[in-house]
């Protein structure tokens, strides 16, 4: 397992997040070079940034969220939803220990073209790998 997919985890296993971005057996979690052509609502996820820090073995990488809804108060509803699940991604994993995800920033932003509201959550997280 590795970071992505934890945060792939947390997310598909939250009981709202999950639940409000599943089609039929298929979670509309993906991580941003394999998004697909998903209908709102869905989730995307990349790493933004390098990791950085003084902790002997560990990555504190930054990862960007994006919550894609239909209006601007779901997109906000399960952008919250996604702030409250990753307060809990911690603890370890297979081949990986978090330590935390520390909440950063929450943007607000609309594409016009695609007419989809979207929020930007961006995250530091603290782990070492096994």
């Amino acid at each position: 397992m590795n970071i992505r997919d934890v945060i792939y985890s947390t997310l598909k296993n939250d009981s709202v997040v999950g639940p409000a971005v599943l089609s039929g057996s298929i979670y509309k979690i993906c991580p941003i070079p394999f998004v697909q052509q998903y209908t709102a609502p869905y989730i995307t996820y990349q790493q933004i940034g390098e990791p950085i820090g003084n902790v002997p073995q560990a990555k504190i990488p930054r990862f960007q969220i994006s919550v894609f809804h239909t209006t601007a108060v779901l997109a906000d509803s399960l952008a919250e939803s996604v702030r409250l699940a990753m307060m809990g991604i911690n603890g370890d994993y297979t081949g990986i220990s978090v330590a935390y995800a520390q909440f950063e920033n929450k943007i607000e932003l609309y594409e016009e073209l695609a007419k989809i509201n979207y929020f930007v959550l961006d995250y530091r997280i603290l782990y070492k790998e096994s």
